[in-house]
């Protein structure tokens, strides 16, 4: 009868072992369920966002890119291993690597940032920075797409040229002056007498004073 007890006792205690090792199986399919569900999110959002994406090892060799680089590069990233200058416009490489190298050279700097044209002709700002992943440095690289920003520059230049075209040919004095009394703009008319007004202030470029003029508004 003892041993008929001690077998039941060690029955009970497997059966209790059991149910603690199901319920654990079942929070580890739960907590790996989630982990799921977040890679699936997060891959999702780093293959498709409207930013370029791409994590490159110690040698500047692609590892992994978001689909940003799939239309019109034409290159495969993750082909022979490929080095992450290759998607750089020619003319560009030179500053692309001179960046890199600044930022890779010393431990003290984590972040960078430059702008510089793609292959296929696409204007990009890159952010750069070193990640530590399992004790592995990896280089991320983030390209945003600035075709907009430099359209909306080269559309306000072109409208302050044809501005100031406009008041070059006014035949009396016009400047234009900021809250600190800087110079940002004098017409022909005021150039022709009192020369180039770049880094000076309004009392002394157009007044001959040190100091603001007394009866100024500013």
């Amino acid at each position: 009868e003892g041993d008929n007890n001690k077998i039941d006792t060690l029955v009970q205690t497997i059966a209790i072992y059991s149910q603690e090792l199901e319920l654990q199986n079942l929070e580890l399919q739960r907590v790996y369920g989630t982990l799921e569900k977040s890679h699936k999110l997060y891959s999702s959002i780093f293959l498709n966002s409207p930013n370029g994406y791409v994590v490159c090892n110690a040698n500047l060799r692609v590892k992994e890119y978001s689909k940003f680089f799939e239309e019109g590069l034409n290159v495969d990233l993750l082909e022979k291993d490929i080095h992450i200058s290759t998607i750089i416009d020619d003319k560009d490489k030179e500053i692309f690597i001179s960046n890199i190298k600044q930022l890779t050279s010393t431990s003290k700097v984590k972040k960078s940032s430059f702008e510089c044209n793609l292959i296929n002709g696409i204007p990009v700002k890159i952010s750069f920075e070193i990640i530590d992943i399992n004790n592995e440095s990896l280089y991320l690289l983030i390209f945003t797409d600035i075709t907009k920003e430099r359209e909306s520059i080269l559309s306000l230049n072109n409208h302050n040229k044809r501005l100031h075209d406009i008041l070059d040919k006014i035949p009396f004095k016009i400047y234009v002056v900021s809250k600190e009394y800087d110079i940002q703009f004098a017409n022909k008319s005021i150039r022709d007498i009192n020369g180039d007004y770049f880094g000076k202030k309004c009392y002394t470029y157009v007044n001959h004073k040190q100091q603001p003029c007394p009866w100024c508004k500013i």
